[in-house]
């Protein structure tokens, strides 16, 4: 500890103090600065939409200003059908939770991404002069040329507000979901994306459900479980998915723990697969090993939780150093 009699000393130790604060001393991880930078430069833009945003675009400027995101739409939709897909209204009977989850994953998928076509193409003959349009196109359009995702999409699945990113994001998991239909009594034992899913978080409960059919026992009596780093821990008798595309934020996987990020870590690492299922409580537990729940978000933006994921640590004092920094996992986009 520094001691002196010299007020001049500490006068001098005071003016040699950093400006800024170590991370550390408030238990942040070393990389805060890059999301704050991230979290400040996603402000400033949007302020600066907020800006430039004008209450009605006029009509000669939607030639200029739509045309890129039309074009978009039909390149990234010309190597699948689900725009053409036309959906069968008869009722269906499932075997499992499971498989009505993805047929109704599906006829989601399909209903979003003709509402999206239905919508850009009015926009189109607006443009081409064969239509006037209605209120609905033009509060698309002035959204779209104000750089924003239009509220009409959003209001059936939440995305990106970037206009661009969010039809890519649409369609990309239309894909993926339309392949999962395909072999939908068999997609789950296979590792599953949930980036690939519009409603992550419905497909867990799904398999608490269909665990829970599996066992013959009420709901509340089975119990999340997870395991990291067995090549295949699945047992012929569990019912059990592997899940990938997850992120994780505060912390980085090195084999097999947690570490601490460095100043220069990205925000986000890509986490491994890891295996989860619904147990019975008797087989909750994970040995004596001490465990640390994490939250797993739909996105980046932490605004809706799907569940919580067990993490392996070494001791109380991990726990407070995860939970500090704010560690968490979410769906890669």
């Amino acid at each position: 500890m520094f001691r002196s009699h010299s007020v001049w000393d500490y006068i001098n130790l005071i003016q040699r103090l950093s400006e800024t604060d170590a991370p550390k001393f408030f238990g942040l991880p070393e990389n805060v600065n890059r999301s704050w930078q991230l979290s400040r430069s996603v402000d400033i833009i949007e302020q600066l939409k907020t800006v430039h945003q004008e209450p009605d675009v006029k009509r000669s400027d939607w030639k200029t200003q739509l045309t890129p995101i039309l074009n978009l739409w039909k390149k990234i939709n010309q190597s699948n059908t689900l725009i053409q897909t036309k959906l069968n209204k008869d009722v269906h009977s499932f075997d499992s939770p499971l498989s009505a989850f993805l047929h109704q994953e599906f006829v989601f998928s399909i209903t979003l991404v003709q509402h999206i076509h239905n919508c850009l193409a009015g926009i189109s003959k607006v443009i081409r002069g064969s239509s006037a349009g209605d209120n609905e196109i033009n509060k698309a359009a002035n959204d779209i040329m104000n750089q924003q995702t239009p509220d009409a999409w959003q209001s059936l699945w939440t995305g990106s507000q970037n206009p661009l990113l969010y039809i890519r994001s649409v369609v990309t998991r239309g894909v993926t979901v339309h392949a999962s239909y395909q072999r939908s009594d068999s997609f789950w034992k296979s590792p599953v994306d949930l980036s690939g899913l519009f409603h992550p978080e419905a497909f867990l409960s799904v398999l608490k459900q269909h665990t829970a059919r599996h066992y013959k026992i009420p709901l509340d009596e089975l119990f999340a479980r997870t395991d990291w780093f067995a090549k295949d821990s699945r047992s012929s008798n569990q019912i059990s998915v592997i899940i990938e595309g997850l992120l994780i934020e505060g912390a980085q996987f090195q084999r097999e723990k947690l570490v601490e990020l460095t100043k220069d870590s990205p925000i986000c690492t890509s986490a491994p697969p890891l295996t989860f299922a619904y147990v019975p409580k008797d087989n909750a537990l994970l040995g004596d090993t001490q465990k640390l729940q994490v939250p797993l978000y739909t996105s980046a933006s932490r605004d809706v939780i799907i569940t919580e994921i067990d993490i392996p640590i070494w001791g109380d004092q991990d726990r407070i150093k995860w939970l500090q920094s704010g560690t968490a996992l979410y769906v890669r986009l």
